[in-house]
């Protein structure tokens, strides 16, 4: 829906609608084993709501078009960006939006800060590696305008606690936040922490997440973006030791429990800074699969986010599993999320991923050679969920492994036919 629309339809019910308007199958077990940094494998690999007098007004997801949705990953930079002109670029992105819409997608989650630095000319972040010394124009505004021209929804997708390696930050320009935080003697190791090679900000402090709201503010302000979208990013450890200042301090005795606490505490800050950026503008996060998984290693509090206002407009889960996962199988998992998100105003939108074809699925037990023995995973998991009543869209990651596949090029390309024609009758009336 464009934000025309929204207007309209906000208008009509501000004045007619003060207040709110409110709103099976199994569990994965609890013994089941999972990744616990799928995200790092894969990636180093239309609800308003508008603020009145006495609360929100939401709109459910029946109000919006279905998503059908491809995630691109700040590694496809290399390729695109990296040494090119603005002209090139732009060619290079018109023709990989080109193959997305005519697959069938009408949204698109563009990585524009992974490590926090930008591609966009920014006052709080650095220049993102794969942006030369001298770019002399805005990635993003070149993005979203091709994009808009394929009339592909665009959101800009952001990790908000990692940050660079050890290496990057000691190099970063002593002008930002974060390198002023490292410098300082009082803030690394409490606000910044050192997990491996990679920074992490820690949420457990209000000038932590503010800066992460801001950093969110600072896109949705400037930019026509459609909406601000997050990832799977959140606690990078379970070490007691990585907020062990801020939990003292707390008074508290259960640090699972706090740690839940200061991941609601940022995403609420920033769905807030999105809303009072534009109100039409959606805010979507994308957590791990598993519920056990969020809980137990990354402390994402996704059945608060899928049940109660004031966190998001769009969950999408990354079932990134086959029908065979011995701990997660896709039918199961996709229900756990159906029974989940029970708030109307929050719409489901299930990701999948095409980076496994062709490979071995190390983390699915007895369905670990599933991918290698079957071809036509994605689509079948494209069928089965625009049959699934609860579920209002689909996400694919990513577009490197869906059209130009390392492991399995002549079966993805026939994955490609066969979800175009899934996809374009659907979306065909939504343009």
């Amino acid at each position: 829906m464009k934000k025309w629309m929204y207007w309209i339809l906000t208008g009509v019910i501000l004045c007619s609608t003060p207040g709110c308007t409110q709103k099976t199958g199994n569990s994965v077990p609890e013994d089941a084993m999972f990744c616990d940094n799928l995200a790092e494998r894969v990636q180093e690999v239309e609800q308003l709501h508008v603020e009145t007098a006495t609360g929100i007004t939401e709109f459910s997801p029946s109000d919006s078009a279905p998503v059908y949705a491809m995630w691109f990953p700040v590694m496809e930079y290399a390729d695109t960006l990296q040494g090119k002109s603005q002209e090139e670029f732009r060619q290079a992105i018109r023709k990989r939006f080109q193959k997305t819409a005519d697959l069938g997608i009408n949204t698109v989650y563009l990585h524009v800060r992974a490590y926090q630095d930008a591609y966009y000319p920014s006052e709080r972040f650095p220049w993102g590696s794969y942006a030369d010394a001298d770019i002399d124009f805005d990635p993003l505004a070149v993005l979203l305008e091709e994009a808009h021209a394929q009339n592909l929804s665009a959101h800009a997708w952001i990790n908000p606690l990692r940050c660079p390696t050890d290496k990057a930050m000691q190099e970063m320009n002593d002008q930002y936040t974060i390198k002023q935080w490292y410098n300082s003697p009082e803030k690394n190791g409490t606000y910044l922490v050192q997990v491996e090679n990679n920074w992490w900000l820690n949420p457990a402090y209000p000038e932590v997440r503010q800066f992460i709201a801001d950093g969110a503010a600072e896109i949705a302000e400037r930019y026509p973006v459609d909406g601000i979208h997050i990832d799977d990013y959140f606690y990078p450890t379970t070490d007691s030791l990585f907020d062990l200042a801020a939990f003292s301090e707390s008074g508290g005795t259960d640090l699972p429990a706090f740690r839940l606490e200061q991941t609601n505490a940022m995403v609420q800050a920033i769905y807030q800074a999105v809303k009072k950026a534009d109100a039409a503008m959606q805010f979507s996060i994308s957590p791990q699969g598993t519920m056990q998984g969020n809980y137990a290693h990354q402390y994402a509090d996704v059945k608060r986010w899928a049940s109660e206002p004031g966190f998001c407009d769009v969950l999408i889960p990354q079932i990134y599993y086959g029908f065979e996962n011995e701990t997660a199988p896709f039918t199961d998992t996709v229900s756990a999320w159906t029974e989940a998100v029970t708030k109307e105003s929050v719409s489901l939108v299930v990701g999948i991923g095409t980076h496994k074809m062709g490979k071995e699925d190390t983390w699915a037990g007895s369905g670990c050679h599933e991918w290698q023995e079957h071809s036509d995973i994605p689509q079948r998991q494209v069928e089965y969920l625009l049959q699934c009543k609860d579920v209002s869209g689909i996400a694919i990651y990513d577009y490197d492994t869906t059209f130009a596949s390392e492991t399995a090029a002549e079966a993805m390309a026939q994955q490609v036919q066969a979800i175009q024609a899934l996809l374009r009758p659907q979306s065909a009336g939504i343009r």
